[in-house]
């Protein structure tokens, strides 16, 4: 909990699957340069998690709650509904 603590919207940056081929960014080397990590389901969860970099799960569905990572609670996940 101590990391989301520190959450300051002016430093967020979000980027997408698109975004991330078109300027050759390396996935590894964004997870290892945040605080935290935004996603779904993707092994980028798996990666920060190994780092020590907490993950949170978007699941507007609640369609990934058999996935190990999600289900023993190890990430903070957040569900919804869609209109």
């Amino acid at each position: 909990q101590r990391h989301f603590d520190k959450f300051n919207p002016k430093k967020t940056r979000f980027i997408s699957h698109n975004e991330m081929i078109d300027q050759k960014m390396d996935i590894y080397e964004l997870i290892c340069s945040s605080r935290c990590v935004v996603t779904g389901a993707s092994s980028s969860a798996l990666d920060a998690l190994m780092t020590g970099i907490p993950v949170i799960t978007v699941d507007m569905m609640d369609e990934y709650k058999e996935i190990d990572f999600i289900k023993d609670g190890t990430i903070i996940k957040l569900i919804g509904t869609c209109p």
